[in-house]
């Protein structure tokens, strides 16, 4: 404990030393678990890694002590673990059901009560663990320095809070990010001030949604998720998002669109029905979230993830009747020929506009249910003409990515036989470009 932070091995032998101590809370203390805190959040250290997986381990042991739980009984996920023990402990928790039932059916009346007294017991413990990490971790993401700071005690730690108890109660995964929200103060109250605070804030809404429907299954069909959820985070707030100045909050929003948008209807409202709601949501959003430039490096970086974003939804709409009006219409149309690829553009809406050309033919090659939307795109003369005209772009990038699509075009065109347009056939029409 004593060895400075920068000491990668003082977070191993921690890890080693841990199942030996038989009172890990009062050895260790509350206050070096939100000391590991600080030390994932400094980007001079190389270790926040090996810091993480210690804090996780740590939250788990204290669960262990504060619960009477023995540790190593399958409540933080191990890949040590034996196959054997994993079924020893299914057995114990069924017998142990089977033996609560009996019970409740000799004696209803005692039951009840029993249950009761373990119910509020239970809500004590519950609130003793999550003392020690829910208040600190969200504090310390508001009140870090950098983004870059930010980010990683985030990335690093948000997805073990679930992983720690999902094993042994999905139930307690979601109540442990209910009770992160219940960490976030209001942006009005007393002392909430200043810019980076009130970006992070909504930073990390959006972040724990994403990591709470990725980590937990059952978290979208818990119900108080929907409520909490919804008045935490307003469809006006995340549009306003998806629109934001800064980047990774526009990255985090459209991240979580998808996932979002069903707790802002209605329980029997169709699939297809929330896929046309996302969609009036993508041709919202989308037009002016690809207009704030950055940085070359900020630039590829933002519409790399962006596109990732933006192809999961294609390919989920693939399905559906409304597919090809959003991409010959609104993507290929209305954001590539007109707000991207017009003579003079600026090289970062050609980054973004060249990759998504290239996803779309690949992804019609891959679904045999967007064969209108690529005969659409093959024939399609001004697309065709435009992309002559980037081969002459002084990026290289944005040359070779023309080129590769214009190839990929006509050889789609070859495999269906369809009829490709005068500017690729006709040597004097490319030449009166």
């Amino acid at each position: 404990l004593q060895q400075p932070p920068n000491r990668k091995g003082k977070y191993s032998s921690l890890k080693i030393l841990l199942p030996h101590i038989p009172h890990g809370r009062t050895t260790i203390g509350d206050e070096f678990v939100c000391s590991l805190l600080s030390s994932i959040g400094n980007t001079q250290l190389s270790c926040a890694n090996s810091i993480a997986e210690l804090w996780g381990k740590l939250l788990y042991k204290f669960k262990c002590e504060i619960f009477g739980v023995a540790d190593g009984d399958g409540m933080y996920p191990d890949n040590n673990i034996s196959t054997d023990r994993k079924k020893k402990r299914t057995k114990q928790i069924t017998a142990l059901k089977g033996l609560t039932s009996e019970n409740t059916r000799n004696d209803p009346a005692s039951a009840d009560c029993a249950d009761s007294t373990k119910n509020e017991q239970w809500k004590s413990k519950w609130r003793e663990w999550t003392t020690i990490w829910s208040q600190p971790l969200i504090q310390s993401i508001l009140h870090s320095s950098s983004e870059k700071s930010r980010n990683q005690i985030a990335h690093l730690c948000l997805p073990l809070i679930p992983t720690i108890v999902v094993n042994n109660n999905r139930a307690e995964g979601v109540e442990a990010i209910l009770c992160l929200f219940d960490e976030l103060p209001d942006s009005e109250a007393s002392g909430y001030v200043g810019q980076t605070r009130a970006l992070n804030r909504l930073w990390i809404r959006l972040e724990i949604v994403e990591i709470a429907f990725a980590k937990l299954k059952s978290f979208a069909r818990d119900p108080r998720v929907k409520k909490r959820v919804s008045e935490l985070l307003s469809k006006t707030e995340l549009e306003q998002a998806c629109t934001h100045e800064n980047s990774d909050i526009r990255l985090a929003a459209f991240s979580v669109l998808h996932l979002m948008t069903p707790l802002y209807e209605d329980e029997n409202t169709g699939t297809s029905k929330l896929l046309e709601l996302e969609c009036e949501l993508w041709q919202r959003n989308l037009p002016s979230a690809i207009k704030i430039c950055t940085s070359d490096r900020g630039n590829k970086e933002y519409a790399v993830r962006l596109l990732r974003c933006l192809m999961g939804f294609v390919n989920r709409l693939a399905a559906g009747s409304s597919s090809q009006k959003f991409v010959c219409d609104f993507l290929v149309q209305d954001l590539v020929l007109r707000q991207c690829l017009y003579p003079g553009t600026v090289s970062a809406k050609e980054s973004f506009a060249l990759p998504l050309l290239r996803h779309l033919l690949r992804a019609c090659e891959n679904s045999s249910k967007m064969g209108l939307i690529q005969q659409r795109l093959v024939v399609c003369g001004i697309l065709e003409t435009l992309l002559l005209t980037t081969l002459y772009s002084m990026w290289d990038k944005t040359r070779l990515d023309s080129h590769d699509i214009i190839r990929d075009l006509v050889l789609l065109a070859r495999r269906n036989d369809l009829t490709l347009p005068s500017i690729i056939t006709d040597g004097e029409s490319r030449a009166r470009i």
